[in-house]
């Protein structure tokens, strides 16, 4: 026996329709499906976004990797490079990561990250 995720009523295992309220039942196989399909039009519909707006996609690079430069070689802004965010590389390099500043903020942002991410930058015509 189950619970109905609707009406909270028990229903057996195999029902795909509550006995109770007459909803549809998903099955986990169906659910996960379903947040796939979801995720990948969400991946192209950003896709599609970011260029119309003139930007490529970059990657995916992997967050471990980004932080581990960047806690070692961030005032130099080799983690910067590594995006192949150039100016920004530069700016970091001269200032010293905008003197420990901006290295201690890219700790914790690339840790927001997810496990591969992708960076975004204006195409060259």
């Amino acid at each position: 026996m189950k619970l109905c995720p609707y009406c909270s009523g028990e229903i057996k295992l195999a029902d795909r329709v509550c006995t109770h309220c007459g909803m549809k039942i998903e099955s986990n196989k169906e659910k996960q499906t379903t947040s796939k399909q979801k995720q990948e039009t969400k991946e192209t519909y950003e896709d599609g976004l970011y260029q119309a707006m003139g930007l490529e996609k970059i990657g995916p690079l992997n967050k471990w990797i980004t932080l581990i430069l960047c806690i070692f070689l961030g005032i130099f802004g080799v983690h910067k490079l590594y995006e192949r965010k150039y100016t920004m590389a530069l700016f970091y390099l001269f200032t010293g990561g905008f003197c420990g500043i901006g290295v201690l903020l890219d700790i914790f942002l690339i840790l927001q990250k997810q496990e591969k991410y992708y960076v975004y930058k204006q195409r060259v015509s």
